[in-house]
C-alpha cells in the first residue's frame, strides 16, 4: 500500500501551530536542513533501532539538497522514513539466560540466581546478540501539501505512527493532528454531539447507515455528484467490547445472511469495501474505509500516467484524486451526522434500517 503510486493507504493529518508555518524560500532551507539532519543514518554497534528520512527515489539516498524534483512535486513535498529494527527472538534470548544463569549458580555455589543478577545477566547477552540479527526495514511513504497543512502517512499501524509524529515533530517542530471525522463537522458545533450521541464512536455508524444508503436508499447520494456506489467483498463487523469480530469476505459478501445476522446481534461495521463512479468519470473508484478514523485504504485511484509531465504529473493527478475521494466521504459523512443529530429525520432512518437488517432489504421509501 502507496501513497506515491499502487492501491493507496493513507493517515490523514493535519499541521497544527499557533503561528503561521513558514513558506516559500524560507521553508524550502528549512526543509533541506532539517531532513538533512534527520537523515537516515543507519544502525551501529548494538543499536536495536535507526529511524531517518530518505527520499522517495531510493531508501539509500538521503541528500536531500540534491535533485530537489525528486521530492519537490507542486506545493507537496515528499519523504520517506526508514525504520531498520533488530530484534532478538524470545526464546532464543531465553535459552542463552538459563544457561548463563546456571553457570552463575555453578561458579557462585548459589541454587538460584538472583533477580538482579539475572537482569544484569539479561542485558549483557541481549547486548551481544543484537549485533549478530539482520534487520528488519520498514518504509512509510510521506506527502506533504504545504499550501493546505495536510500531511499523509502510509500506514495506520499504531506504533508506527507514533514514530512518524515524533520524528516529524523532532525534524520539523510541527505538531501533527489526527482528523477525527467528528472534527469535519466540528465548524458547526455538531461534533460533540454526535460523538455524545454514538458513545465516541460515530465512525462504525456512519458505516452503517452508508452500507443501508448504498444498498437500499440511493437517492440520498444524487445530490453528492455520485452517480453511482456499491459495497460488496469485504466487510468486518465487531460487537461493542472489540473482541468479537465477523470477517467477511467474496463476492457480495454484505448481502450474506452471515452479514445481516451479525448486524441483527449489535455487531457494527468498521471495515467496508465500496466503490463509487463521480459524476460522469469515465471511471470507478475503489477503496476501504476503515472506522474509528474513516481511514482511506486499499484505494483504486484509476489514474493514467501523463504522458507529458512524468512521473510528477502522474503524482499530481493521484493526489487530485485522493482529494476528491477524501472529500465524497467526508460530504457523505457530514450529511449523516446531521440527519443523525435530527430526531425526526433519523428516527424514519433508523425505522427503515432495523427492517432492512431483518430482511435485508429496505421497504419503504426514505424521507428527505
Amino acid at each position: 500500500m502507496a501513497i506515491y503510486d499502487g492501491r493507496l493507504t493513507v493517515r490523514r493529518y493535519t499541521i497544527r501551530t499557533e503561528t503561521s508555518p513558514p513558506s516559500g524560500e524560507e521553508l524550502h532551507t528549512l526543509l533541506v536542513e532539517r531532513l538533512g539532519e534527520f537523515a537516515f543514518r543507519g544502525l551501529i554497534s548494538h543499536d536495536e533501532q535507526a529511524i531517518g528520512w530518505v527520499r522517495p527515489d531510493n531508501p539509500l539516498e538521503t541528500d536531500f539538497a540534491d535533485d530537489l524534483n525528486v521530492w519537490q512535486i507542486g506545493p507537496w513535498v515528499r519523504f520517506v522514513m526508514r525504520i531498520d529494527k533488530r530484534t532478538v527472538p524470545p526464546k532464543i534470548l531465553a535459552a542463552h539466560l538459563n544457561r548463563a544463569a546456571k553457570e552463575w549458580c555453578d561458579e557462585h555455589g548459589r541454587e538460584r540466581c538472583p533477580a538482579a543478577v539475572r537482569r544484569e545477566l539479561r542485558d549483557e547477552i541481549k547486548q551481544e546478540l543484537i549485533g549478530r540479527q539482520t534487520p528488519k526495514i520498514k518504509l512509510v511513504e510521506t506527502a506533504w501539501n504545504t499550501d493546505t497543512n495536510i500531511v499523509l502517512c502510509s500506514t495506520l499501524s499504531v506504533g508506527v505512527n507514533d514514530e512518524f509524529r515524533k520524528l516529524f515533530f523532532r525534524t520539523f517542530g510541527l505538531r501533527l493532528e489526527s482528523q477525527m471525522p467528528s472534527t469535519w463537522i466540528d465548524r458547526e458545533h455538531l461534533g460533540e454531539a454526535l460523538n455524545l450521541a454514538c458513545a465516541d464512536t460515530p465512525g462504525p455508524h456512519f458505516l452503517l447507515w452508508l452500507w443501508w444508503v448504498i444498498r437500499s436508499a440511493p437517492q440520498h447520494l444524487d445530490d453528492l455528484s455520485i452517480s453511482d456506489a456499491w459495497v460488496d467483498d469485504h466487510v468486518r463487523l465487531e460487537a461493542g467490547d472489540g473482541k468479537t469480530a465477523a470477517v467477511l469476505d467474496g463476492e457480495d459478501a454484505v448481502a450474506t445472511a452471515e452479514a445481516y445476522a451479525a448486524l441483527r446481534a449489535g455487531k457494527l461495521p468498521t471495515s467496508l469495501k465500496l466503490g463509487m463512479q463521480i459524476g460522469e468519470r469515465p471511471y470507478d473508484y475503489e477503496l476501504t474505509l476503515k472506522a474509528p478514523m474513516l481511514d482511506v485504504t486499499s484505494a483504486a485511484l484509476s489514474v493514467a500516467p501523463d504522458p507529458d509531465e512524468g512521473e510528477p504529473g502522474t503524482f499530481l493527478l493521484r493526489m487530485h484524486a485522493y482529494a476528491e475521494l477524501h472529500n465524497r466521504v467526508r460530504s457523505l459523512f457530514c450529511r449523516w451526522a446531521r440527519i443523525r443529530l435530527d430526531s425526526t429525520r433519523w428516527a424514519s432512518h433508523s425505522g427503515q434500517m432495523r427492517i432492512w437488517m431483518a430482511h435485508g432489504a429496505a421497504t419503504a421509501t426514505p424521507v428527505p
